[in-house]
């Protein structure tokens, strides 16, 4: 798996990325790019929550590629 310099520098939608501690793996679906640099996230076990991506990330937290399917598919029916 190829890693996009840039995501692995700085998060970005999409972004799949894995808490180096606790192991759990989340995908960014939305960032709040303000004073204070926001996330939103959802989890594989379907839990969204916002998280902090300022400062030390990429410490913290290994970049594991880009999301195949975008967040709009996952509601799509036939």
């Amino acid at each position: 798996l190829g890693v996009n310099r840039m995501s692995a520098e700085k998060p970005e939608v999409c972004d799949v990325w894995k808490h180096n501690e606790s192991g759990f793996v989340f995908r960014i679906t939305y960032i709040e790019n303000e004073l204070y640099k926001w996330a939103e996230v959802i989890f594989t076990n379907g839990h969204v929550t916002k998280i902090y991506y300022g400062g030390l990330f990429t410490n913290r937290y290994t970049y594991l590629g880009k999301s195949k399917a975008s967040i709009k598919d996952l509601f799509d029916i036939e």
